[in-house]
């Protein structure tokens, strides 16, 4: 694959990283792991800008069956495993719900969400019901249309609440919101029938969110080391993926592989989510590189 350095607000997916050639640091073996888990259910919490979005976006396009989006990928040689049939997919991104409103809109802006997916699988559902009630009605449709259960991917689930309280005006609103998510995702453990794979993800632990309730049946991956490097790039993956742009630019400056890297800790020193393996902001590596580019 090539190497494209570009910084935009938006979250490239995996199918445009493939399509665009821009560089995809492959996390596809995690991806195994979570699918051929016993456990169905899981939940991870990054910091933001950390690649969740794009763990989310990969998984969508496994279980929408996109094989060729995968050559050359860890995961490839596994995908004729009967666990990973592909299924319909309802992804719910959470963060893109318009909280300017507070509280007043949020309840009709969730409905409305949940009804756009409906449409993109050509599923009418009834008005004038609740969100969690729409859920359901999704869940079951799909499972009736498609004669199958559905993998279900939550991003940013935390983002109302997390919106709400980062804003004066508005922090008021936060336990109401809390409130009425904590009821729609409870639906998910009555409809678990309909689900084969469910996958969360956001910012806040549920142990800290006030919403233990509604998720007691998930795994919490997000502090197990067999996934923590599920999301960022560790150094070895920085120095295999980014090799040519690292040797590039070095060559250009007269300074070494080293020294490089150690200006680019100097903005990102790297964490840890399973006190073993160390992991940069993928955001901020691609800001470095293309400031470095920009310098020579």
């Amino acid at each position: 694959m090539g190497e494209i350095f570009q910084v935009s607000d938006r979250h490239e997916t995996f199918e445009e990283f493939i399509s665009k050639d821009i560089v995809y640091v492959d996390k596809t073996k995690y991806l195994a792991f979570l699918v051929e888990s016993d456990n169905r259910a899981h939940f991870l919490a990054r910091p933001r800008l950390y690649g969740k979005s794009l763990t989310i976006s990969t998984l969508k396009a496994l279980f929408a069956g996109k094989k060729d989006l995968f050559r050359g990928l860890y995961i490839e040689k596994r995908l004729r495993k009967p666990v990973y049939a592909p299924r319909p997919v309802i992804h719910l991104d959470m963060g893109s719900l318009d909280m300017s409103l507070g509280s007043r809109e949020f309840e009709n802006n969730l409905r409305d969400k949940i009804v756009e997916v409906a449409l993109e699988h050509d599923i009418q559902l009834f008005g004038g019901t609740s969100s969690s009630y729409l859920l359901q009605q999704l869940l079951v449709s799909c499972v009736r249309k498609y004669n199958g259960q559905v993998a279900f991917l939550i991003d940013d689930y935390d983002y109302p609440v997390r919106e709400l309280l980062s804003h004066p005006d508005t922090i008021d609103y936060a336990e109401e919101v809390r409130q009425r998510l904590r009821k729609f995702y409870k639906k998910l453990k009555f409809c678990d029938k309909f689900i084969s794979f469910l996958f969360m993800t956001g910012v806040t632990g549920i142990a800290y969110s006030h919403m233990n309730s509604a998720f007691d049946r998930h795994t919490d991956i997000t502090f197990r080391r067999k996934y923590g490097g599920i999301t960022g790039f560790t150094l070895s993956e920085i120095e295999r993926y980014y090799a040519y742009r690292i040797w590039e630019i070095t060559k250009s400056r007269k300074i070494t592989r080293e020294q490089l890297i150690a200006e680019m800790k100097e903005g990102d020193d790297g964490w840890s989510f399973d006190s073993r393996t160390y992991v940069y902001n993928p955001y901020c590596v691609r800001r470095f590189f293309e400031h470095q580019l920009i310098l020579v």
